[in-house]
């Protein structure tokens, strides 16, 4: 015989009740008096804790969802409160021993998965029965919507919790390179309360200063990479790719020149930039006296890079010509997930590329600077230091073109 009796009201009118007080009884185990006919103390498995412990929601039994319930806050120890009147359980759950079979656990979204004539008829036996006539038959109906509106509202608080992990630890997973691509932009790092606070200028202004350190991020990533994956294997290959040692010292000057030189000079830069970010973020003041400084070192390293980019281009493709090996070895490469299915002549325009694409993002950042700031002064000297470095190596980049 059940222990329960067949409820006397539909779950569609237990809305109107007015919720009973708390109180404690058993080892120590919160229940609502009035509620349920349970012999004996109520298990913790199900959601009902004692003090001090976190009330999970018990999504197995049936529950009533109160008409005051906001899935939008942030608490779920307010959302869950057994004490609190937003209590989600109408009546607890029948099996009041903990399972002792991996068998018994049931997952929370396992009876939303079930077909709804399974769930009625399921629900129907589990409590002996009672579910015979239309009104019973319409409480099954009801305990359901309530199921799936509660489930709809820990998804809520669940994606909440996720956007907000996302913001705490957001800028340390960005610099490391650790978060999916589409979570690499300012607004997703940004507390909501601190876009709120500006305004819609300022919010585009952020965006991209971010943009200038993504970017440099990126930039520094890529010229690792050359390093790592060709000039690193080529000079340590046994037996060697290109043969003699003197060809091959020869080969390594005229294709990649010293792009390790600009590599250094970016590291240095992009660890100034990431500084500045931990320490200002989510609104950062101005990068423009780290790039100018960096800017300053630029002119010589470059110059003599991107004058070269036509040798290095026209050697690659020579050996690719007349060198198998070498070109099994760049196919290898090829391979490598780190370059992103991108060849070697890409990589190594990206110097090329590189101050032209900086001064377009200092330049729009110029045009969303407000007046009275520090930077109207001092990115139109960036601007003016990497335009002359561009004019002066014009023939390297339109090779690169």
């Amino acid at each position: 015989m059940s222990r329960f009796r067949k409820p006397e009201k539909q779950l569609s009118e237990w809305e109107e009740w007015s919720m009973p007080e708390p109180s404690t009884s058993g080892s120590g185990s919160r229940h609502l008096n009035g509620w349920n006919e349970l012999e004996g103390p109520l298990n913790t498995d199900y959601g009902l804790a004692s003090d001090g412990q976190e009330i999970s929601p018990p999504l197995r039994g049936p529950f009533a969802v109160p008409r005051d319930y906001a899935p939008g806050s942030n608490s779920l120890q307010s959302q869950w409160d057994a004490g609190s009147a937003a209590a989600f359980w109408a009546f607890p759950e029948p099996q009041v021993q903990s399972p002792t079979t991996a068998e018994q656990v049931e997952s929370p979204r396992r009876g939303l998965e079930q077909r709804p004539s399974d769930q009625s008829q399921n629900r129907a036996s589990y409590y002996g029965g009672w579910a015979e006539d239309d009104d019973d038959r319409r409480s099954v109906a009801s305990y359901r919507t309530a199921r799936v509106t509660a489930q709809d509202g820990l998804d809520e608080l669940s994606g909440q919790m996720t956007a907000l992990q996302l913001q705490e630890e957001g800028i340390e997973r960005f610099q490391e390179g650790d978060l999916p691509e589409e979570n690499e932009e300012w607004h997703k790092l940004c507390p909501e309360s601190a876009r709120e606070a500006l305004d819609r200028k300022e919010v585009q202004r952020q965006s991209v200063i971010f943009e200038v350190i993504k970017s440099e991020r990126d930039y520094v990533l890529d010229l690792q990479m050359v390093e790592q994956v060709f000039v690193v294997p080529l000079l340590s290959a046994n037996p060697p790719i290109i043969a003699p040692a003197e060809e091959l010292e020869g080969f390594i000057k005229d294709v990649f020149a010293n792009i390790s030189e600009v590599e250094k000079i970016h590291e240095g830069l992009l660890a100034g930039l990431f500084e500045r970010q931990r320490r200002e973020h989510p609104v950062v003041t101005s990068l423009s006296d780290l790039v100018l400084d960096a800017s300053f070192g630029f002119h010589e390293p470059y110059e003599l890079y991107i004058k070269n980019y036509p040798i290095a281009e026209g050697r690659h493709r020579k050996e690719l010509k007349c060198n198998q090996e070498y070109s099994k070895f760049i196919e290898q490469c090829s391979q490598d997930t780190r370059i992103k299915k991108r060849d070697l002549i890409s990589l190594l325009s990206r110097p090329v590329t590189r101050l032209p694409r900086l001064a377009l993002i200092m330049e729009h950042c110029l045009k969303l600077t407000p007046p009275g700031h520090p930077d109207l002064e001092s990115i139109p000297l960036i601007l003016g230091v990497l335009e002359g470095l561009v004019k002066s190596t014009q023939p390297g980049i339109a090779a690169a073109e």
